[in-house]
């Protein structure tokens, strides 16, 4: 909480390097929505370094960095327009229940978060040497096939999988892609054993 907000992406993604970096276990990522673009963001940084310690990509709610991205500017509206925003993702319950305490300390949160989305700017680089694996819900504000998109990020076959709901569908598929992630990790753990 004491921490400085992080405003843009570049300076986010060198923090969780450090962290995810820190031992040299191998790992996989998971980015929700905003969370997504800065897995992305870490796994190219870390393809930059030459690091192979990240093995798969898993992303939720967003298309391809090559698509538009929705939220840019939301940033700058005001707190009850920031909530409906909100409110039409499907991820803040009424706005007017929101008391003045929880709104000091959420909207500076929410408004850093926003501002990072702003800050990406996609430039085309080399495909990840790790695949990626997307989840959609139907009624996302992005379409399955902006989100398969995301196979020319990748050197491997994308695996796209769409679930109803909102923006928000992971929180009623948490069973169903849990297992996916469990099984693609584990095919990804066989494949590294074969290659070796």
């Amino acid at each position: 909480m004491p921490e400085p907000l992080c405003r843009n992406i570049s300076d986010l993604a060198v923090d969780i390097i450090h962290n995810v970096t820190a031992s040299e276990d191998e790992f996989c990522l998971y980015g929700h929505s905003l969370g997504g673009h800065v897995a992305y963001e870490v796994a190219r940084n870390l393809q930059q370094k030459n690091n192979t310690s990240l093995k798969h990509l898993f992303l939720s709610g967003n298309a391809s960095p090559s698509v538009p991205i929705k939220f840019s500017g939301l940033h700058k509206l005001p707190l009850e327009h920031l909530f409906e925003k909100l409110s039409e993702l499907g991820g803040i319950l009424n706005p007017e229940t929101w008391d003045e305490d929880a709104q000091q300390l959420f909207l500076p949160i929410l408004q850093a978060d926003f501002e990072i989305v702003s800050s990406i700017t996609y430039k085309r680089g080399l495909p990840l040497n790790v695949p990626i694996t997307a989840f959609i819900g139907t009624e996302d504000i992005y379409s399955l096939s902006e989100v398969q998109q995301w196979q020319y990020e990748t050197k491997f076959s994308l695996a796209a999988y769409q679930f109803k709901g909102n923006h928000f569908f992971p929180f009623d598929h948490i069973k169903e892609i849990v297992g996916i992630i469990s099984r693609k990790i584990h095919d990804t753990a066989i494949m590294t054993t074969v290659a070796e």
